[in-house]
């Protein structure tokens, strides 16, 4: 029993692949807009007068946060990866003939490059995903205030599009880590 519960231990202390942290954020925020929509239908709306203002407002303000979670977390990882030192190597242009004399860099230690690339990018995609769950908030707050479910609907639907768009996926995430640093983080398989 000992032997067994100390490997779980060692198994645990390892540190989990930055893929694996993202998509279990992922899906626990996706499932937290799920258990919203579910509370829609157990708590009581309280009918409110203010309803007819407050449905285009709310409205508004879940379109500004949906346009926001496609601008702002781009713009937080571009600003931290033009920050990122990435050790690189030149080596011949896999893309181009032969002889052509063009070179590409790529990281001397690629799964360390790949780790530190997708650990900056973690905080950028907690946003997005934060910003779109904001839409399916509003539209939980407009149903305590006496909005029917029909009227909600709208907000969560965003919301979980917006999560959907957002799954992140590792040859994404390289591709747009690539694009900012000018590392070429494609050519070489990182070591999980």
């Amino acid at each position: 029993m000992w032997p067994r519960f100390l490997a779980m231990l060692a198994a645990m202390s390892q540190p989990a692949h930055p893929m694996r942290t993202l998509h279990i954020l992922w899906g626990a925020i996706l499932s937290s807009t799920v258990m919203i929509f579910g509370a829609s239908f157990v708590v009581e709306a309280q009918p409110s007068k203010e309803l007819a203002l407050l449905l285009p407002a709310f409205g508004f303000l879940g379109l500004n946060m949906a346009v926001l979670s496609f601008w702002l977390p781009p713009k937080t990882a571009v600003h931290a990866l033009q920050r990122v030192v990435i050790p690189t190597r030149e080596i011949d242009d896999p893309m181009s003939l032969p002889g052509s004399g063009r070179t590409v860099k790529v990281p001397t230690d690629p799964a360390s490059a790949h780790r530190t690339v997708l650990q900056l990018l973690q905080p950028p995609l907690i946003l997005r995903l934060a910003l779109g769950e904001s839409v399916a908030l509003f539209g939980f707050v407009l149903h305590v205030m006496g909005a029917p479910v029909p009227h909600i609907l709208p907000f969560f639907v965003v919301c979980w599009v917006l999560h959907f768009i957002a799954f992140p996926s590792d040859k994404a995430m390289l591709a747009f880590a690539q694009k900012h640093t000018g590392v070429r983080l494609d050519l070489v398989t990182p070591a999980r």
